[in-house]
């Protein structure tokens, strides 16, 4: 959340920094962190045909009900505008928000004009408008959940392939049904809609259903069930959840015919038991090679075979499935066990079908050969590792982005003190020479926070550091050493290293310009004998700008043994 004035003057600044701990208890739904910033008579007048509250008790009241209903509620951008007239004061503030409205995830914008006054020193909102200007807003809340969503509903139920029932939790009287239901029970929409859940489930599996949904009406739940259909009774997957629709108590339940994958089932264990030695090994699939014809046997629809019958395969055909930057290292792999007994074992992308390229596991071994001990047979497994491979490459990607966290500065982007140390420390160990330290610092830094606010001494110190990191090369050193003091790391000599601090200097204050005047920059140089510290050579860099404070400032200082020159 930006603040959009150039020079805020300190009241303007308070109300800044109240509204955004008003807002840090809105985006974490705590309500009595939202109340202790507004008065008891404060206005609230919204977009929505109910919006308007009179008092701090019809606000909370409000909040409660739409938080009620939120599952997410994030600030994706936005900026804020104050002015600030003796005790009062006005904000416009203007968002992006993401919600997550009974789990269907929305964006909107959203603005809000607030009247602060200052009471007992503290700023407490007097009055406040909101709006969202798009368009989509319900009545009743303060949140997008209107036509649009009623729409992409509509079009959930009508197109789904599942049942989806919603029926009075009181009567379990049938309220609404879509087509998938209809064809499941083998009933038409009118007598669907003369139904009761108790005509699509025995008494056994009814009283089964309501005392699961009665433990947890507002969880719901996923559970396995039998229900009556055309041709007798049929196995099923209900998802069911308890809600309120027009003040009435409703049970939403999502019914998916399990029959094809109940007989899948049983298929598959009687393909395992027949199965069960070779299997042991793996259970996702198996194949054979016929090594003097190169042709693959397969077994499991899986992967290209039919059920429990073997598919036969030239290996070139089978190889095609793989990816194309894969089948280098699959040939190798199989030449190498072929040929001098290694083991096989490769992991490629594969192709099973579905135009999606998933990891697989291939392992085997040559089980029948020739006199001579030419291979003849060969038999292995394969499985699907593509989750486990996923998950490795997020865990390396997330632990690539914790190390550059942990490596970078947040203000400036550069190195943080820790990491520059540690790199600084492995040219030392390397004996990389000539190498140089360079300390500098802005100059009545602390002047400038004090008359324009830290958010001005932030900028002044991206502003230096992106002068500086313009011009050094790559594998120069930059980095954070605490406040507004930074390093610089030179593989140079003392010369060349004065040179580019006096030219980091003039950047520096170019950088700056007119709208810092006064804020320069100092710098010590420190030249690495080969034999010191690295606590001792940045004592050395220090000692050299504290000489160049000394000496009036906005200037280069280097540390000699002899003193300084």
């Amino acid at each position: 959340m930006k603040l959009l004035n150039e020079t805020p003057t300190p009241e303007e600044l308070e109300i800044y920094e109240a509204f955004q701990e008003w807002m840090a208890s809105y985006d974490g739904g705590d309500i009595e962190g939202i109340m202790k910033w507004m008065a008891p008579d404060v206005l609230s007048v919204g977009t929505g045909r109910d919006e308007i509250s009179r008092s701090s008790e019809a606000i909370r009241e409000g909040f409660s009900r739409d938080f009620g209903e939120l599952d997410e509620l994030r600030l994706i951008d936005g900026f804020v505008t104050v002015k600030a007239r003796g005790d009062a004061g006005w904000l416009f503030f203007q968002a992006v928000y993401g919600v997550n409205v009974k789990g269907e995830p929305i964006r909107y914008e959203t603005r809000r004009t607030v009247v602060f006054r200052k009471i007992e020193g503290r700023w407490i909102q007097e009055h406040l408008h909101h709006s969202i200007p798009d368009r989509t807003q319900s009545d009743h809340r303060s949140f997008p959940v209107g036509p649009i969503t009623a729409g992409r509903y509509s079009i959930l139920f009508t197109s789904s392939r599942d049942a989806i029932i919603m029926a009075s939790r009181w009567d379990r009287s049938i309220l609404e049904a879509n087509m998938a239901a209809l064809g499941m029970y083998g009933l038409s929409e009118e007598r669907m809609l003369n139904s009761r859940m108790d005509d699509l489930m025995d008494d056994e599996e009814l009283t089964a259903f309501l005392r699961r949904i009665n433990s947890s009406p507002k969880e719901g739940g996923l559970f396995q069930a039998v229900h009556k259909g055309p041709s007798g009774p049929f196995p099923v997957e209900i998802s069911v959840r308890i809600t309120e629709l027009e003040g009435r108590s409703i049970v939403v339940m999502v019914v998916r015919d399990t029959t094809s994958r109940v007989e899948t089932e049983r298929a598959l264990r009687r393909s395992e038991e027949r199965l069960r030695l070779a299997m042991e090994a793996n259970e996702d699939g198996l194949w054979e090679l016929d090594v003097p014809t190169m042709t693959m046997y397969v077994s499991g629809s899986s992967w290209g075979g039919s059920g429990d019958v073997e598919e036969r395969f030239p290996y070139r055909a089978w190889r095609e499935m793989a990816h194309g930057d894969d089948r280098d290292d699959i040939n190798k792999a199989l030449t190498g066990h072929l040929d001098r007994g290694d083991e096989y074992r490769v992991e490629y992308r594969m192709d099973r079908g579905d135009g999606r390229w998933r990891w697989v596991l291939e392992r085997g071994r040559v089980v029948d050969r020739r006199s001579d001990g030419s291979p003849l047979r060969m038999i292995g497994t394969i499985m699907d590792v593509d989750r486990r491979k996923r998950i490795e490459e997020e865990r390396l990607e997330l632990t690539k982005k914790l190390e550059k966290m942990a490596s970078i500065d947040k203000l400036t982007g550069i190195l943080n003190r820790q990491r520059f140390e540690f790199l600084l420390q492995e040219k030392m160990d390397r004996k990389r020479l000539p190498l140089c330290l360079i300390m500098f610092d802005l100059d009545r830094f602390k002047d400038l926070n004090d008359a324009r606010g830290h958010l001005e001494g932030d900028r002044a110190l991206v502003l230096a550091s992106e002068a500086v990191s313009g011009r050094l090369r790559m594998g120069d050193l930059f980095g954070r050493w605490g406040g507004d003091e930074f390093m610089v790391a030179l593989e140079q000599d003392l010369d060349k290293s004065l040179i580019v601090a006096e030219d980091l200097r003039k950047r520096i204050c170019d950088a700056l310009g007119d709208g810092f005047q006064g804020v320069t920059a100092s710098f010590g140089l420190a030249l690495w004998n080969g034999r010191a510290s690295l606590e001792n050579l940045s004592n050395m860099a220090d000692e050299a700008l504290y000489r160049a404070k000394k000496d009036g400032r906005n200037r280069v200082v280097v540390f000699d043994d002899a003193g300084y020159n």
